[in-house]
């Protein structure tokens, strides 16, 4: 009886949201304010069966209503996707939101396709959806082709079908010369749900490397260094070549924003691989001794040190000798007033280090110690 009578309750407060709605006397603002009022309801755990006769109603409005109602309604699915999984009438539900798709409103189109997003995990097998959106990519509108960069990313995320279907397209959006900077980044950063098919994860690899070069600004090549080492970690794929570019970015570029994000990106690289993947140390601890940014010094010692311990650190044997010179630099730049900030950092860090190799060392019976 119990949960009759919530479901009871339930519908009554579906139905004065829909006399608000329907009512002529109605404000713009308490219409706006009665689609809202579904976030309430169906966050107050629901039903199967009101939570779909909710989201159908809210198919409705989305259908025969104005942008700003279409908008609100947006706003609850995005706030509800996990109800949204509970609909059992998705069908009905996404027939209602590609009306207002096949509009010539272009606000109206941009908000279907947030709604598409936001139901994304319902529509992994729709081909017609999947195409649709892959075609407004091109819309002139600037307002709908975001909307769709967005989306790609949600439908990249749930659906792999549609990720293989869709590296090609993004590579051709991401490598035109037209398309805007934020708008490329985006599609850059949709690359990284590309590692289901082994494919697919070498062509967004090989996307990465050349919009890298093709297009230097620093939010490009931080942004394809970070997905290149998202897809490395999930597929296994040029673990090692990528920690090599890594390094190279780290002791070369003369970018510092693009060098910490290159130290950052190998980093998450070292802690993340199941693969096999070997470091230099000498590599590492050279751009310890020779930068000029503390940071940078920090970061690399720090990474000397997670390498060390997770043992893909390459040429340990010197590195003692070579970190021993490096503590008394930092003691003799010191001049036995204490060393700022930075170098006692470094200094620690160089200890933890050293530690870390002689205990590796004797652990080995002093093997590579010679």
């Amino acid at each position: 009886m119990g949960d009759r009578g919530s479901e009871r309750e339930q519908q009554a407060a579906i139905l004065e949201l829909e006399k608000v709605l329907a009512s002529q006397r109605s404000s713009p603002a308490l219409r706006a304010a009665a689609v809202m009022g579904y976030a309430n309801l169906l966050r107050g755990n629901p039903t199967a069966a009101v939570c779909n006769g909710a989201f159908l109603k809210l198919g409705d409005t989305f259908q025969r209503g104005d942008n700003l109602l279409r908008y609100c309604a947006c706003k609850v699915m995005g706030s509800t996707r996990l109800q949204l999984s509970r609909v059992f009438n998705v069908q009905r539900l996404v027939k209602r939101i590609h009306v207002v798709f096949e509009s010539n409103d272009p606000v109206a189109r941009s908000l279907a396709v947030r709604a598409f997003s936001s139901m994304s995990e319902l529509l992994v097998s729709n081909s017609r959806v999947h195409s649709d959106l892959r075609n407004a990519l091109s819309s002139p509108n600037e307002d709908e082709a975001l909307a769709c960069v967005l989306c790609v990313s949600d439908f990249a995320a749930a659906s792999p079908s549609f990720a293989l279907r869709s590296v090609s397209l993004l590579e051709s959006f991401i490598t035109a010369l037209e398309t805007p900077m934020d708008t490329r980044v985006r599609l850059i950063r949709a690359l990284r749900f590309m590692h289901r098919d082994r494919e697919c994860a070498l062509h967004a690899m090989s996307i990465l490397e050349r919009a890298a070069e093709q297009f230097p600004a620093d939010e490009v090549v931080c942004a394809c260094l970070h997905v290149q080492t998202s897809l490395s970690i999930r597929t296994s794929l040029h673990v090692e070549q990528h920690a090599h570019q890594l390094l190279r970015y780290i002791s070369s570029d003369a970018r510092r924003n693009v060098r910490h994000s290159a130290a950052a990106s190998l980093e998450t690289l070292v802690r993340g691989t199941v693969a096999p993947c070997t470091i230099p140390g000498s590599a590492l601890l050279t751009i310890a001794r020779t930068s000029d940014d503390h940071l940078l010094k920090m970061r690399a010692m720090q990474l000397l040190a997670a390498t060390i311990r997770s043992g893909a650190c390459s040429g340990t044997a010197p590195l003692r000798t070579e970190l021993l010179e490096l503590l008394q630099g930092i003691q003799r730049s010191a001049g036995g007033s204490g060393a700022g900030a930075g170098g006692d950092v470094v200094a620690k860090i160089a200890a933890v280090c050293a530690a870390a190799l002689l205990t590796g060392t004797d652990a080995r019976g002093g093997a590579g110690g010679a």
